[in-house]
């Protein structure tokens, strides 16, 4: 790594690691009924007849520790340890869950891992009110629905900041701007605006005249959602991100005199579009789109795969995913991988017990428990292991499908392309 990426690593990383900020397609301040509960918890908790917003709170708010946990229930410590430490182990898939519930071993596993905050289902009684003072109490998003951008937005900033950008890239935080417009009394979530519009006169107007950038959002690869505080005026095309953005990925196209008064401004002003197209017949064309996607997705999976193109439905449109079987498809060139090689070496099965299925030893996308006499026969015999984050969830979240229907499909691709007689299938999850 040279001198230059090393620094721009360096200035990107945030000292306040906190968790994520949604959990499948519900963003901070979005409210469920309590009869979605069970199944948005883990099925920790049971439904009930309240409402629930997810939040994002501070753990500084609860003093529980390893000790609190194994002083709970001393008899059943080993227990007690062994599943704090599977939910370090894959805290990333874990469900937010209400502080009522069975949430504690997750709030201890977040301060254990240096999270600072922790996402969780808040229950509310008065719902306005209530969703007021929670969103006080944590984060406040700006955040509306996903938004699927096009591949070029605008993003306007004073000229100040220009020598910043170029070397480090457009960094999340909260604006001037931003925070006056939320309440100085509350803690704003840090967050990059832009608008997906070639048309000037949508554009954020700060009544300076300010450097505008365009935004590679494929090279990107963020997550982008419609600004809400917008919801219910024209603005519709504003948006906004809460992950930085390389500098590889933007293009200064104007730059601004940062003066307020508009007769000092040039005449001329940019062009979006052209600069748009002149950086599209700039690009390579050696290789497919199609081809590259699918790169990315089996070598860095499908989320990444997904955010370089600017979400799911434009992932589907270029591989032509039509289905959740065609989506298992795109995985039937899977390979065995030595178990030796992979993380599951050290674990109570060996070689004769499974077969590991992935492009790399990093990238194991399941795992064949085939039907055995080990010790792990009571819980895994002729059974599929299937990834959470590659294949179960994106079945489940994307193409909505319920739990028994995902085992059901995963078990006709698993049989039928690997040859296979699995009699079930289950979530690498929490």
């Amino acid at each position: 790594m040279n001198l230059q990426e090393n620094i721009r690593r360096i200035l990107r990383e945030d000292n306040d690691k906190k968790e994520r900020t949604h959990y499948h397609k519900y963003n901070l301040g979005d409210v469920i009924d309590g009869s979605k509960l069970d199944d948005l918890s883990g099925g920790l908790v049971g439904n009930d007849n309240n409402q629930y917003v997810l939040v994002q709170y501070p753990l500084s708010k609860f003093p529980y520790t390893r000790q609190d946990l194994i002083d709970s229930d001393p008899e059943y410590e080993k227990e007690e340890i062994w599943r704090l430490e599977s939910i370090k182990d894959n805290f990333d898939k874990t469900p937010p869950i209400p502080q009522e519930g069975d949430g504690l071993h997750r709030i201890i596993a977040a301060k254990e891992l240096g999270y600072k905050t922790i996402l969780m289902w808040k229950k509310i009684t008065n719902l306005q009110e209530s969703i007021r003072r929670i969103l006080r109490e944590g984060l406040y998003s700006p955040s509306g629905d996903e938004h699927i951008p096009s591949r070029f937005v605008a993003h306007k900033s004073n000229p100040v900041w220009r020598e910043n950008i170029e070397l480090t890239g457009l960094q999340i935080s909260v604006g001037e701007c931003y925070q006056q417009h939320v309440g100085g009394d509350v803690e704003c979530k840090k967050s990059i605006f832009a608008t997906d519009s070639s048309n000037k006169k949508d554009w954020f107007d700060s009544t300076y005249d300010d450097d505008i950038w365009l935004i590679d959002t494929e090279c990107a690869g963020v997550t982008w959602y419609k600004d809400r505080h917008f919801d219910f005026s024209d603005h519709k095309y504003h948006i906004v991100t809460f992950e930085d953005i390389s500098p590889d990925c933007l293009k200064l196209i104007y730059k601004g005199t940062g003066s307020g008064d508009v007769k000092t401004w040039p005449k001329d002003s940019p062009n979006l579009y052209e600069s748009i197209q002149r950086i599209l017949r700039e690009e390579s064309k050696n290789t497919s789109l199609q081809d590259k996607v699918l790169y990315i997705l089996k070598s860095k999976g499908v989320e990444l795969a997904s955010k370089a193109v600017g979400g799911f439905k434009n992932l589907s449109k270029i591989l032509n995913i039509n289905s959740p079987m065609d989506y298992l498809h795109l995985f039937d060139d899977l390979k065995i991988i030595p178990l030796s090689e992979t993380e599951f070496h050290d674990v109570f099965f060996n070689e004769n017990d499974v077969d590991c299925y992935g492009y790399n030893p990093d990238k194991i996308i399941f795992i064949h428990f085939k039907d055995f006499s080990g010790v792990g026969q009571l819980f895994y015999p002729n059974k599929g292991r299937i990834s959470y984050e590659e294949i179960w969830g994106i079945l489940r979240e994307e193409f909505e499908l319920s739990y028994d229907e995902t085992k059901e499909l995963t078990m006709e691709w698993l049989n039928s392309v690997f040859d296979l007689n699995v009699n079930n299938t289950f979530d690498d999850g929490y």
